[in-house]
C-alpha cells in the first residue's frame, strides 16, 4: 500500500485517493485488540509553485493518556518522511477521533500531566534525502530543541 501510495503521490499527487487501510478484516479474529488506528488518507495543495501534503488519520478508540501522544508523533514523523520521500513540505496533520476516553486509573496522572509547563515544540530535521520510504532509520533524523520533563507511568488499561 506504501509503495503504491508514494507512486501515486508522484504522479497524481491530486487524487482523492491517497489512503492505507490497517484494517484487516481477514485476521481480526486472531487480534488480541483490532487495531485503534486504522487508516490514514493525504491531501495535498499548491501554494505559489510549491507543493504541500497533510495527512489525516482515523481511530476508532483513542486512550488518551498514553495512546494519543504516540500517535500524534507517530503519524507526524510519517508525514515528515513521506513529504521528504515526494519532495513536498509537511503542511496539517489531522486526527479524527472515535471514541475518545480517559481511563478511571489515568486521571492523577493526566492531572499531573496537564499541571506542567509546557515547552516550545522541537524541530523535526532530516539529515539528507532518503533513497526510498523503507530505507529510513533513526539516524536520519534529529530534534532540535526537544524538551522533556520526568515521565509519568500508568497502566495500560483495555
Amino acid at each position: 500500500q506504501i509503495d503504491d501510495l508514494v507512486r501515486e503521490l508522484k504522479t497524481n499527487p491530486d487524487s482523492r485517493r491517497l489512503m492505507v487501510s490497517a484494517w484487516n478484516v481477514g485476521e481480526l479474529d486472531q487480534m488480541v485488540l483490532p487495531p485503534c488506528h486504522y487508516g490514514f488518507q493525504l491531501y495535498t495543495k499548491q501554494v505559489d509553485g510549491k507543493r504541500y501534503i497533510s495527512l489525516m488519520w482515523n481511530q476508532r478508540s483513542v486512550d488518551t493518556f498514553l495512546g494519543l501522544p504516540f500517535n500524534i508523533a507517530s503519524y507526524g514523523l510519517l508525514l515528515h518522511i513521506i513529504a521528504n520521500e515526494v519532495d513536498m513540505i509537511p503542511d496539517e496533520l489531522i486526527g479524527n477521533l472515535g471514541d475518545t476516553h480517559l481511563y478511571s486509573n489515568h486521571i492523577e496522572q493526566a492531572k499531573e500531566q496537564i499541571s506542567r509547563e509546557s515547552f516550545d515544540l522541537p524541530i523535526l530535521k532530516t539529515n539528507a534525502k532518503i533513497d526510498g520510504i523503507c530505507c529510513n532509520t533513526p539516524d536520519d533524523f534529529v530534534l532540535e530543541g526537544y524538551q522533556y520533563h520526568p515521565t509519568i507511568k500508568a497502566p495500560l488499561s483495555n
